[in-house]
């Protein structure tokens, strides 16, 4: 069994499969080049902090190390241009919420 990227993103809390409502193809199909754009590059930020949660997991990456990784992420999201990403943004502020995390992170 898998759980796919959209699931990971639940029960990670990350701000997951957004920027778009039904298929990928049928955006593709209005010409809506732009809305895949930047569906697929939200895409990649959800792989890479699912990728940095299973190396916090491990052990192969310390709160330090992962509290660093986040502040570039969050740089350079402020430098996006298309609104959408504002709210990624701000989901990404306390970003990850599980006891270990770095400074803000912690659930109450």
């Amino acid at each position: 069994r898998f759980v796919g990227l959209g699931r990971m993103c639940e029960l990670l809390d990350m701000p997951g499969k957004g920027f778009i409502t039904g298929e990928v193809y049928e955006h593709v199909l209005r010409g809506e080049d732009r809305t895949v754009e930047e569906y697929c590059k939200l895409d990649c930020l959800d792989t890479l902090l699912a990728f940095l949660s299973w190396t916090i997991h491990t052990g192969d990456l310390t709160p330090d190390q992962l509290q660093a990784h986040m502040a570039v992420i969050r740089a350079g999201l402020a430098g996006e241009e298309d609104a959408r990403w504002a709210g990624i943004s701000e989901a990404l502020e306390d970003w990850p919420k599980h006891p270990d995390a770095p400074s803000g992170g912690e659930d109450t």
